[in-house]
């Protein structure tokens, strides 16, 4: 089963999009651009045209589309928007490699992803796995990609999983929770096995399981773990 959850996508340049998408991935309305609240504008998008609008657009220093928010929260006065080139990996033509008993999706994170997820789960133990293929620069997909489909891959409270994803939504993997630099984090997991793992778990109660990230762009982010 294909899903693609992308509102909308471009063709050729990223600063080709002329489309009026206002959202941004994390579902926040677009300031506009000639507005200066809640969040000084000091970047604006190439076509003078496009200044009286809120609508995502490309500039020349980020490589996606965005917009400034009307989200008043420090930490987001901008965000990408949900906006995919049309034919990223050939995306709708030529998707991963599928995996038995399951269902998948195209979704936008800030890159275009494919997630996995189990038709049915048996009775057993996880194993490692990362159920995310992520479309790269080179425009191919990601193949260190699996699933398990047990009992304990999905979760009733976030707390309390204990299964073995070790990447995230975008398919960035997970860093050790013992690592040095993440000695001083305000959240690790009290029992030490998962202590000396990357496994996906929620110390801070979030409602969802997550991890801090290998990727130093990304400090920390959800993981592609279903509720039961």
């Amino acid at each position: 089963m294909l899903v693609h959850t992308a509102p909308d996508c471009y063709i050729g340049s990223r600063h080709d999009y002329t489309g009026t998408h206002s959202k941004t991935i994390s579902n926040r309305d677009c300031q506009g651009w000639n507005k200066n609240e809640p969040h000084t504008v000091n970047v604006k998008p190439i076509n003078p045209n496009d200044h009286s609008t809120n609508y995502c657009r490309a500039s020349s220093f980020d490589g996606l589309l965005w917009c400034y928010t009307t989200d008043t929260d420090k930490d987001y006065p901008w965000d990408h928007c949900p906006i995919i080139p049309c034919f990223a990996c050939g995306v709708l033509e030529s998707p991963p490699s599928e995996l038995p008993n399951t269902t998948w999706a195209v979704s936008f994170t800030h890159v275009v992803v494919v997630t996995f997820q189990c038709m049915s789960v048996t009775l057993g133990k996880s194993v490692e796995h990362c159920p995310v293929s992520s479309c790269g620069s080179d425009d191919q997909w990601s193949t260190k990609y699996n699933i398990s489909c047990t009992s304990e891959d999905c979760y009733i409270n976030s707390t309390e999983y204990d299964g073995k994803v070790h990447c995230t939504v975008s398919g960035i993997t997970c860093q050790h929770w013992n690592k040095d630099e993440l000695q001083k984090a305000n959240y690790r997991p009290t029992d030490p096995k998962d202590l000396a793992s990357n496994y996906c778990r929620d110390p801070s109660s979030t409602g969802r399981p997550w991890c801090y990230t290998t990727d130093p762009d990304v400090s920390w982010e959800s993981c592609p773990v279903p509720h039961c």
